[in-house]
């Protein structure tokens, strides 16, 4: 297990850099965050390829369905789906922390709407519409510690 999450997290770092664009998943051309969390657990060898569907940019701001959320929920695991921000996790737990490649859903706007995967807690890997491209950053300190969270790993999985 601990050689698939690194797996993971290996697949997510060669996408560093790589432009975030909508609906898109070409390395080094474009990638959203949906994307690149499914790119990864396919080159990791863990999860089949498979059709996203169709989804706006603007989904999230107008629609209360849970499209990005179900995908999630269909391959992976629950590990926690209050949905507590980062701040909440921390001021509840101070030792809070996720596991490597394991995959935080926050909720922007209407929906959970952003995925991120953990590498190295606090540190994540994801495609950032704010940045315009995919990084590996620590969330302390960020505007996403507010936005409420669910986790999700493939390793939980029922």
């Amino acid at each position: 297990m601990i050689e698939e999450r690194q797996a993971v997290i290996a697949a997510a770092r060669t996408w560093l850099g790589t432009p975030h664009r909508h609906r898109q998943a070409v390395k080094g051309a474009g990638v959203d965050c949906a994307m690149i969390i499914k790119e990864a657990f396919i080159e990791a060898g863990l999860a089949p390829s498979f059709d996203q569907g169709f989804y706006t940019h603007d989904w999230h701001m107008h629609r209360n369905e849970e499209v990005y959320l179900e995908t999630v929920k269909s391959y992976m695991g629950v590990v926690d789906e209050r949905p507590l921000s980062l701040n909440e996790r921390l001021a509840e737990n101070p030792s809070f922390s996720v596991d490597p490649a394991d995959v935080i859903m926050m909720r922007v706007g209407r929906t959970y709407s952003h995925g991120v995967i953990v590498s190295s807690w606090p540190d994540i890997i994801h495609a950032y519409f704010p940045s315009g491209m995919v990084e590996e950053v620590s969330v302390m300190g960020t505007p996403l510690m507010t936005a409420p969270t669910k986790i999700y790993s493939f390793w939980s999985k029922t």
